[in-house]
């Protein structure tokens, strides 16, 4: 067995014995089952006081997405809420209209060409994400916990890690801790971290905890709210210079005279008795990082 063989193999029986976690002191923890009903009601009031103060801008949102593709504004999604039950989730399109008829039932990927224009942005910012108040206020959901998936890729997730269904121990959350973290799922290999944040999440879920996952939500939208603003500021100035560019392209070597450019040595900013341990061989990251 190779050694990346082993350390998969270790990984995964570490994110079982958390799954494992999950599933048993969920029942058992005093903490968890005092404050999961009063997290459940909180919630409930702050979603449905965000609601009415975000209404307008979802209204704005749904026209904008209306106006800029065709298909309608709002859509539902069929996703997996707490111990398995179905419910029908909703968004802001984000996607071309009906683009599963053709691509079927798949993760989006970076780049993804089903993605519009006003969608992409929505999705940077997470705003197509709004119309999940909804979902809150009728008790599906939740504003903090594990994102829902789809039923049609549960199967699948659960035939690669055996502990999946222990994550649906609470209910699904408009933000996560895993969200906060790390990038959307891609592939299934993927989903191995995303799930041992999860596990965690459910054997730890706390007030503190839940605050601290809110604000790091909050910095992240104020976050990208700034990088897509930053760019739009010197967006025409931008575009000016491509159009330049096409015009008057910058003069380039030949490829044949490449060899014959002479770069400058990199200074040295570091003395040389420090440069042996500034290349000193650094461990390699596998899965096995899990069990730290």
């Amino acid at each position: 067995m190779s050694a990346n063989t082993s350390a998969s193999g270790r990984a995964q029986e570490i994110l079982d014995s958390i799954g494992e976690n999950a599933r048993s002191s969920a029942g058992r923890s005093w903490g968890t089952i005092t404050y999961l009903p009063i997290k459940t009601g909180i919630e409930w009031v702050l979603a449905l006081v965000l609601l009415t103060a975000l209404l307008p801008l979802i209204g704005v949102l749904a026209l904008l997405v209306k106006l800029t593709s065709p298909g309608p504004a709002l859509y539902r999604q069929r996703r997996v809420g707490k111990n398995g039950r179905i419910y029908w989730m909703y968004k802001l399109r984000s996607m071309a209209h009906d683009c599963e008829r053709d691509s079927g039932i798949v993760w989006s990927t970076p780049g993804d060409p089903r993605v519009t224009s006003v969608g992409r942005w929505l999705r940077d910012t997470h705003l197509d994400e709004l119309p999940q108040l909804f979902n809150i206020i009728s008790g599906s959901m939740t504003l903090i916990g594990p994102r829902p998936e789809r039923p049609e890729i549960v199967p699948h997730l659960q035939r690669r890690y055996p502990t999946y269904r222990n994550r649906l121990q609470v209910k699904p959350g408009l933000t996560g801790l895993a969200q906060m973290r790390l990038p959307a799922d891609t592939e299934l290999a993927a989903v191995r971290m995303k799930l041992a944040h999860d596990f965690y999440y459910v054997d730890h879920v706390s007030l503190l905890m839940d605050l601290r996952i809110a604000i790091s939500t909050g910095m992240y939208f104020l976050a990208e709210v700034s990088r897509i603003w930053s760019r739009l500021a010197v967006r025409s100035e931008g575009e000016a210079i491509s159009r330049l560019l096409e015009i008057a392209p910058i003069p380039e070597h030949d490829a044949a005279d490449q060899d014959d450019i002479e770069l400058p040595e990199p200074i040295l900013t570091h003395s040389p008795r420090h440069a042996s341990s500034s290349r000193r061989a650094q461990p390699a990251m596998t899965d096995a990082v899990l069990s730290s």
